[in-house]
This record gives structure tokens, C-alpha cells and sequence, in this order.
């Protein structure tokens, strides 16, 4: 996206002429409304993670067998493009469920 807005081609690199953060700002706060990738991959991350605590979907409950012991996240590692994003969101899902 980055490269899109300042060369007009996706490959091509260029300097970068306005912070990225300010490009994700509204356009009545001066940005251009794009929204953040970062908290796009975070609300996505903490979706996977409810999803795996309570879906009854196959690949959640695969997922579940895997990673989860007594509710909680195994420590160790475990190779899954899945649970990579989304085991980091445990602390946050565990303080704001009731």
C-alpha cells in the first residue's frame, strides 16, 4: 500500500513524504482514512484467538487440541500460521471476557 501511494506502482520504492500514521488518520483529522495495517492484523489475531476458545468449527477445535491445556496456551512451540498470531492475545482476551 505504502509503495502504491507515493510511486503509483506497488513495486517501485520511493521516499516517503508523510508519515504513515498520519495517512491512516481520518480526513477531518488531516489523513487520508486508510485504515492501519497493524490494527487490522491485531483485531484479526484476537478474532482467531475467540474463535479457537469457543467455535465449534473443525479447524478451531483442531487448533484447540494443539495449543490449549486446562483453557490455557501450551508454552512450547507449536508450528501453526494460525496460532503464531494469535497466541500473543491470550492476556488480552483472558481481561477483558467476563
Amino acid at each position: 500500500m505504502r509503495n502504491f501511494l507515493w510511486s503509483g506502482d506497488i513495486n517501485q520504492k520511493k521516499l516517503v513524504a508523510v508519515a504513515w500514521q498520519i495517512m491512516c488518520k481520518p480526513f477531518k483529522k488531516g489523513g487520508l482514512g486508510i485504515r492501519s495495517l497493524a490494527n487490522i492484523n491485531e483485531a484479526g489475531n484476537l478474532k482467531n484467538y475467540w474463535e479457537i476458545l469457543q467455535s465449534d468449527l473443525q479447524w478451531a477445535q483442531l487448533v484447540r487440541s494443539r495449543v490449549l491445556r486446562s483453557n490455557k496456551p501450551i508454552r512450547h512451540f507449536v508450528s501453526s500460521s494460525v496460532w503464531s498470531g494469535a497466541k500473543h492475545k491470550f492476556q488480552t482476551i483472558q481481561d477483558n471476557v467476563t
